[in-house]
């Protein structure tokens, strides 16, 4: 990983309790957009791949999702959505029918973040969407890109600003390969914000990768409390063969020094 020097959150992380496990890993169902003809399958195809829960995506125009989630058994904690810009609440009754709890922020312009008032004012617009989540019982995160961490304000990365400026109840979620292109590297950003961090995106793209399956488990060690979630940001032609590889490197049955390129490509292991 990239090993540009950053100044240490006094934050340790949040503990896993003593005798827990750690969280169980979710693929985020943008991986599967390719399969939303038919919802049942693919996700009758991740429980048989060993995973319990999902984070949902296109949960407030795929009206059929929550029956295909429930019948399939997975929960979805977490869902992606436009909270900045967005209509509250059309999405925060959505998240109630597919059991989401968390709505997370999935995408903001790059423009936004090249100017400190710009930044600040998303913080503003993020801040009462979590007070409007409370009120419904739920609550709100920011899932970041590559953007907020290559755009300096100051010297120092949006990112930051932005975080000072959110209220105590909004979480984040932390897309380690977006962070490391942006520059940065991602174990510093999380030690940094470990507090806040609920979840983190895994693996990136075009597919995974040694060095990725390493840095996963170097992230699960600094955020023991956060969810594993896989996300493959391209579109793969056997993306359930990837799936099966990143369930096995994640459940600990599958070492990264055995996967082989063709193994990646394939989910072979």
């Amino acid at each position: 990983m990239t090993t540009t020097p950053q100044k240490e959150n006094p934050v340790s992380p949040s503990p896993t309790p003593a005798g827990a496990s750690a969280p169980p890993a979710a693929v985020q169902l943008w991986t599967i957009r390719d399969h939303y003809d038919d919802l049942p399958a693919a996700l009758q195809h991740l429980t048989a791949l060993g995973f319990t829960q999902v984070e949902a995506w296109g949960f407030t125009w795929a009206t059929d999702l929550a029956p295909a989630l429930r019948a399939a058994g997975l929960p979805a904690p977490t869902g992606h959505a436009t909270l900045i810009g967005g209509e509250l609440d059309t999405t925060f009754a959505a998240a109630k029918e597919v059991g989401v709890r968390t709505v997370i922020e999935a995408w903001t312009e790059p423009e936004r973040w090249q100017h400190a008032d710009d930044v600040r004012a998303m913080a503003v617009e993020l801040n009462a969407a979590a007070k409007a989540a409370a009120a419904v019982g739920l609550r709100v995160g920011y899932h970041n890109h590559d953007h907020e961490f290559s755009s300096l304000l100051d010297g120092r990365p949006a990112f930051e600003l932005f975080v000072e400026q959110l209220d105590d109840d909004v979480v984040l979620e932390i897309d380690v390969h977006m962070v490391q292109v942006g520059g940065l590297d991602p174990l510093a950003v999380l030690r940094r914000h470990a507090d806040r961090v609920i979840a983190v995106h895994l693996f990136g793209e075009p597919a995974l990768s040694v060095t990725a399956a390493r840095d996963a488990a170097a992230v699960r060690a600094v955020v023991p409390h956060a969810v594993p979630i896989v996300e493959l940001h391209e579109s793969q032609t056997d993306v359930f063969g990837v799936l099966a590889t990143a369930s096995a490197l994640l459940a600990g049955t599958a070492a990264p020094t055995s996967i082989t390129p063709a193994a990646l490509l394939d989910g072979r292991s």
